[in-house]
């Protein structure tokens, strides 16, 4: 029973098809691919479905790497943007940073998980990108690939 897992017009993956559901029936769902195909999935098949349509949020982090020695003035960059995180359109959370690996040698990699509306990740992403770039420049940061 599908349990009011996705409705019409939602965009999903259901086992390995992905699309928007344009029909459920008693027996069947249809689902038309982003390619325009369409695929009727029998519901007694279906075992995952991933929905694209239900999320509170969409990722919207940067990834940077950056060298060891200059650390500190990054930082200082980056919590500057979290200090006024309300600058940036669509982001739902304050950002927060975090070293992946933990691992601190010639370079450092850092992330900055970031939060946005659901559906505007990549609009958050862009300014986010855009800021860092302008303000790292700013400070003759490099970022290393």
């Amino acid at each position: 029973k599908r349990q009011d897992q996705y409705s019409i017009g939602d965009k999903v993956e259901i086992n390995g098809v992905e699309g928007t559901v344009e029909q459920i029936s008693m027996r069947t769902t249809t689902v038309r691919s982003m390619s325009g195909e369409l695929y009727f999935i029998p519901n007694g098949e279906i075992r995952i479905i991933r929905n694209f349509a239900r999320g509170v949020f969409s990722p919207a982090s940067i990834h940077l790497r950056v060298k060891s020695s200059q650390l500190h003035q990054a930082m200082a960059v980056l919590n500057r943007l979290i200090a006024d995180y309300g600058q940036f359109d669509h982001l739902v959370d304050v950002p927060r940073i975090v070293s992946e690996d933990g691992v601190i040698g010639s370079d450092v990699e850092l992330t900055l998980l970031a939060k946005a509306e659901y559906g505007f990740g990549v609009e958050a992403r862009h300014q986010l990108i855009e800021y860092i770039d302008a303000h790292l420049t700013q400070s003759d940061i490099e970022i290393n690939a």
